[in-house]
């Protein structure tokens, strides 16, 4: 099938995923570098915000907040498995998106495994909300737990849940459709 609008939603699927990959490898490679010289993020402008992270981009700067040298270490490594278990769960989604466009492309829209594919990403997004919702800060032996739930996850699964069912229709009808004579 020759459909233009596809061909840029699977061109920006794979852009988003490999945007995913990186902000994947400058966390993680962050949370190295930290773990060899914690001295490299003691310049002026680099704070840790106290409140919730859930709100901000990964790693946003802000004029309030901590200096990273009082900010314990556990705490970083934290954040840093936080927003890794985030890109690697938006990976997942992006790629099972990915999937479901391609059996679009081809014609194969109704099939049973873009109903599954619709479940997962609905699942996904639940662990997403999971994922995001908790922030925890330790400073001076104040220990701050923070539990925020963004509901924009909750409505983006419900919308693939949804998807799931109009597909599953879909599903059904292309089956009896089959069956017919």
């Amino acid at each position: 099938m020759e459909n233009n609008i596809l061909k840029i939603a699977l061109f920006t699927a794979r852009l988003i995923r490999i945007l995913f990959i990186v902000g994947l490898v400058v966390v993680f490679g962050m949370m190295i570098i930290y773990t060899i010289d914690s001295s490299v993020f003691e310049f002026e402008n680099f704070r840790m915000v106290k409140e919730s992270f859930t709100n901000r981009s990964p790693g946003q700067l802000e004029e309030k907040g901590v200096p990273v040298s009082e900010v314990p270490s556990m705490y970083i490594y934290l954040w840093s498995v936080k927003y890794i278990c985030y890109y690697i769960v938006l990976f997942f989604i992006v790629t099972i998106a990915i999937k479901i466009i391609k059996s679009i492309k081809s014609l194969s829209t109704f099939k049973s495994e873009n109903v599954q594919s619709f479940r997962k990403i609905g699942l996904l997004f639940i662990l997403l909300m999971l994922i995001s919702s908790f922030s925890i800060l330790a400073i001076n032996g104040e220990v701050s737990i923070k539990l925020d739930f963004d509901f924009n996850y909750l409505i983006w699964a419900l919308i693939s849940f949804v998807m799931a069912e109009v597909f599953s229709e879909g599903n059904k009808l292309m089956e009896e459709n089959k069956l017919t004579i």
